[in-house]
C-alpha cells in the first residue's frame, strides 16, 4: 500500500508493484471520508475480464446484507431467492442463527471465496443455530450464507453470526453497484443441480447461487435483489392463470405474505433486468404477442418510475421463440436507458429438470455481465 499526505485533493496516486495486489487511494475534493479503490489481481493466473472496482469508505459493518429484507431491530426477515449475509470474523468456526416456518429452505455456504456444497444448510422449523463452517485455521476469514430456494417456500429470519475462538471483524461493504432482477423459475435457479432432463424437481435441486443473476452480481461486485417465482409470468402464469403475476408480486417485501409493501426509496437500483415470458408462452393458446409487448413496456415504465436513472435490460429467450424475443426487443427499443439481451441454448448444453443447467447459467452470467459493462462502464 502507498499513502501520501501531500497528494492534492482530487488527484490520484498510482504505484506500480511487482506482486499480487495494488491499492490506489483517492481523496475527493470534498469534506468526505477518504475513498479507497482496491483491485486484487492474481499474480499467477490469467484474468478473463477486468475485475470490478470496489469502493470502500470508512463505514465498517459486522454483516453485509444482499437482497430484500425487513429489518426489525438486529434481525432481518426475508423471503426472495438469493438473499445473503456476509461477515468477516476471526476464529476457527462460525455458526448462524436462522428462524424458519418450515423445513424446505436451503442455504449455500461460501467461506474465503470457496463454495462448500457439503456444508449446505437445510433449515428446519423454528429458531435454531446452524454450523456454517468449522475446523478453520485460526485467523481472519470471510463467510457468506446465501438462500438457494425461492420465495414460494416462505420467509426466514436471520438472527446473526457467532464465531468460535474469535470475534466478528467489522469490514467495508463488498458491493459497488446495485442490480435488481425480476424473473421466473429460470431466475430462481430451478433445477440447476438436477443431473438429467427428466429428473423430478425438488427444492434441494434449486440453487440460486448458480444462476446467471448471482454470477453477474459476483462479476460486478453488485448487491443483487432477485424478485422471482417459478411458474409466474408477465401477463399469464403457467397454465393460463392470471392471478398474482410478477408485476403484481414485484412491489412486495416478501413473496409470501404479500405485506408489507417494499419501500423502494430505501434501495435504488443502478440496473434492472427483466427476464419474463417463459410461462406466458408455455401453454396453448399462448399469450397474444401484442398484449405481451405492451405489458412489458408498461412494466419497464413502472420500474423506471421507481429508479429514474437505472438502465433496464430486457431478456429475450430464444428457447421461447421468435414471437417472444421480438416482443421484448420492441418493448426495449426507443429509449436510451433500455437495452436488449438474448439468451439461448448452445449445442451440447442440454437441460436439467426441463430448465437450463448450471453450465448454461454460467455462460449467460458472462454474457449479461458483458452487456451491462458495455453500457455502464463498470
Amino acid at each position: 500500500e502507498y499513502a501520501s499526505p501531500t497528494t492534492p485533493p482530487g488527484n490520484v496516486a498510482v504505484v506500480m508493484l511487482s506482486g499480487a495486489a495494488c491499492t490506489v487511494s483517492v481523496v475527493p475534493p470534498l469534506t468526505l471520508p477518504e475513498v479507497a479503490v482496491t483491485v486484487l489481481v492474481p499474480a499467477a493466473a490469467a484474468v478473463a475480464r477486468p475485475l470490478p472496482l470496489i469502493v470502500a469508505t470508512d463505514v465498517l459493518e459486522d454483516v453485509h446484507v444482499s437482497g430484500r429484507t425487513l429489518k426489525v431491530g438486529s434481525t432481518h426477515k426475508f423471503g426472495w431467492s438469493g438473499v445473503s449475509f456476509t461477515t468477516r470474523f476471526s476464529g476457527t468456526a462460525l455458526s448462524v442463527t436462522l428462524e424458519d416456518g418450515g423445513s424446505v429452505n436451503d442455504f449455500e455456504v461460501v467461506v474465503d471465496g470457496m463454495r462448500h456444497p457439503e456444508r449446505k444448510i437445510a433449515v428446519t422449523s423454528g429458531k435454531k443455530s446452524y454450523t456454517v463452517i468449522d475446523g478453520l485455521t485460526a485467523g481472519e476469514h470471510t463467510a457468506t450464507v446465501h438462500r438457494r430456494t425461492e420465495g414460494s417456500y416462505g420467509t426466514t429470519t436471520f438472527h446473526g453470526f457467532a464465531p468460535t475462538g474469535g470475534a466478528i471483524v467489522p469490514s467495508p461493504s463488498p458491493f459497488a453497484h446495485r442490480i435488481e432482477i425480476v424473473g421466473d423459475s429460470i431466475t430462481c435457479g430451478y433445477g440447476t443441480e438436477c443431473t438429467s432432463a427428466n429428473e423430478p424437481f425438488s427444492s434441494t435441486t434449486e440453487n440460486h447461487w448458480l444462476t446467471y443473476g448471482a454470477i453477474t452480481g459476483r462479476n460486478l461486485a453488485a448487491d443483487v435483489h432477485t424478485i422471482a417465482w417459478s411458474g409466474k409470468g408477465l401477463v399469464e402464469n403457467y397454465g393460463t392463470d392470471t392471478s398474482a403475476t410478477m408485476p403484481e408480486l414485484y412491489p412486495h417485501t416478501f413473496a409470501t405474505p404479500t405485506t408489507p409493501a417494499w419501500e423502494f426509496g430505501t434501495w435504488v437500483a443502478d440496473v434492472v433486468v427483466i427476464n419474463l415470458g417463459t410461462n406466458d408462452w408455455n401453454h396453448s393458446p399462448s399469450v397474444d404477442p401484442a398484449t405481451f409487448e405492451a405489458a412489458y413496456g408498461a412494466f419497464a415504465s413502472a420500474i423506471e418510475a421507481h429508479y429514474p436513472k437505472a438502465h433496464v435490460f430486457g431478456i429475450g429467450n430464444a428457447l421461447v421463440g421468435k414471437a417472444h424475443t421480438q416482443a421484448v426487443k420492441n418493448a426495449m427499443s426507443g429509449k436510451p436507458n433500455r437495452h436488449y439481451v438474448e439468451f439461448g441454448l448452445k449445442s451440447g448444453e442440454g437441460v436439467c429438470c426441463q430448465h437450463p443447467c448450471a453450465a448454461t447459467h454460467a455462460r449467460w452470467g458472462t454474457e449479461l455481465t458483458d452487456a451491462i459493462q458495455a453500457v455502464t462502464g463498470w
